[in-house]
């Protein structure tokens, strides 16, 4: 039986997945929390998930951030890792924090120049947009159920309401706008929501 010492880097880039005895190894020998081992946490059952970043700080020439997760559990951990293993949401809270410390236009954070993902701020948008369609989904529902309840549902504008609302639906996963009069297109509030809308005739 062969035996060999491997930096526990170049098993990172042989497997797109650690083997258990590795899992096992580096769990009951207390390394999840080394710098170089904080990948494996992720393949762990019932590990640990990230809620919020708290802090940054230049390490040794590496960006670190402090994450706080939902364990109560808080660590530094390196930004490129984040960006190379994470999850979405991981990536999500780091950018939050990002553009909440107007990190991008601090020297310190040139460090990450180029390694930054512009795919990070896409996540982001669609998150926001998404956010917005719920919203928009909801003030519909409501306008048709006021509606309902005070003309009926045979009344032609709770009709157009109703149809409006199943179109909110869809506009997520397929794109598109909601149509409505431009007297209840009005209606809708905030302004920003009406980007999700088209006016039409009756």
């Amino acid at each position: 039986k062969t035996e060999s010492w491997e930096n526990i880097s170049k098993i990172h880039n042989m497997f797109s997945e650690p083997p258990e005895s590795i899992l096992d190894y580096a769990s009951g020998h207390d390394l999840l929390n080394h710098r170089d081992c904080q990948w494996l946490k992720q393949f762990m059952t019932g590990s640990s998930t990230l809620v919020e970043v708290i802090g940054h700080r230049d390490y040794q020439g590496n960006i670190e951030v402090c994450c706080r997760f939902d364990n109560g559990d808080e660590e530094w951990t390196s930004v490129k890792e984040i960006l190379r293993d994470g999850d979405k949401d991981d990536r999500i809270i780091l950018e939050k924090y990002a553009m909440k410390e107007e990190l991008r236009k601090g020297r310190v954070w040139s460090h990450i120049r180029g390694f930054w993902l512009d795919t990070t701020q896409d996540l982001l948008c669609m998150e926001d947009r998404s956010n917005e369609i719920n919203l928009l989904r909801q003030h519909l529902y409501n306008m048709y159920k006021k509606n309902t309840e005070k003309c009926g549902p045979n009344d032609e504008e709770t009709v157009i309401l109703g149809r409006a609302y199943k179109q909110s639906n869809d506009l997520e996963k397929n794109g598109g706008k909601v149509k409505l009069p431009w007297h209840l297109y009005y209606k809708i509030q905030p302004k920003k929501y009406r980007k999700f809308v088209d006016i039409t005739g009756v």
